[in-house]
């Protein structure tokens, strides 16, 4: 007759699949946190270098804020961007890449920036890549210090070098002109002729670690006698290097 004569009721545990979307939600939140909190530019790109996504960082170091960016491409929002673009294609191709110290140019600015660029290609679940992720690390500051250092040791050794050469000059000129005197004396200039030759390697020293720490050093090869009587007393460095490589079984002489 078609009138209610009961209910029917069902029910599913279901603690699991909440406590898995709570999860899911906390780690969501906290990878939230870190992309938007840490002092990195962070952007991703498709494979035609348009912008997806980027976190608040790289607004700053970008110069590119206007939520409209999102989907175009990279180039026509910088620029100065293109200087990367060998990088970029490396990272497409799936190679993982970067590039230090590179000069870029803030839209709409007059003053470059210097910035340590890492570029790693972005896969699917197939393993095809799909895009690429960006990290971008001001190093400004750090480039206007390296350049300040630089402009001071070359001043440095420029003022240290001459008073050194005029040194070393005006004792070996003394020597000559005063063999008369004592031995003392003579003893004396050629303690300040070998002084002078050490502070002038030290300066060069010093200009030799600045060099390498601004990059590649050139280096000058010079044959070096490695046999000997007394070598182990000169050398005792190459003596170690020697009888590490040489056969147990033959001394050093």
């Amino acid at each position: 007759s078609g009138e209610i004569v009961g209910v029917l009721a069902a029910s599913a545990d279901v603690t699991d699949k909440v406590a898995a979307r709570h999860e899911t939600e906390s780690q969501r939140a906290l990878l939230e946190t870190i992309y938007e909190g840490v002092p990195v530019g962070i952007a991703f790109y498709d494979r035609q270098v348009r912008l997806i996504s980027f976190n608040r960082r790289w607004v700053e170091l970008s110069g590119i804020g206007d939520a409209a960016a999102i989907g175009a491409v990279l180039y026509d929002l910088a620029p100065s961007a293109v200087a990367s673009a060998d990088a970029h294609r490396k990272a497409l191709e799936g190679e993982p890449t970067r590039q230090l110290d590179v000069e870029y140019m803030r839209p709409g600015e007059t003053e470059p920036h210097y910035y340590d660029m890492y570029f790693q290609p972005v896969r699917d679940s197939s393993g095809e890549v799909m895009g690429m992720l960006a990290a971008v690390i001001d190093m400004t500051a750090q480039h206007h210090l390296e350049k300040q250092k630089e402009e001071f040791l070359a001043i440095v050794s420029h003022e240290l070098r001459n008073p050194v050469t005029a040194i070393k000059g005006y004792a070996q000129m003394a020597a000559r002109t005063t063999a008369h005197l004592d031995d003392r004396v003579t003893h004396a200039l050629a303690t300040i002729s070998r002084q002078a030759d050490r502070l002038k390697r030290l300066i060069g020293d010093l200009l030799d670690v600045s060099r390498m720490q601004s990059g590649p050093l050139l280096l000058a090869m010079v044959g070096k006698e490695l046999t000997g009587r007394g070598l182990h007393r000169r050398h005792p460095i190459l003596t170690e290097l020697i009888g590490f490589f040489r056969p147990a079984n033959v001394g050093l002489v």
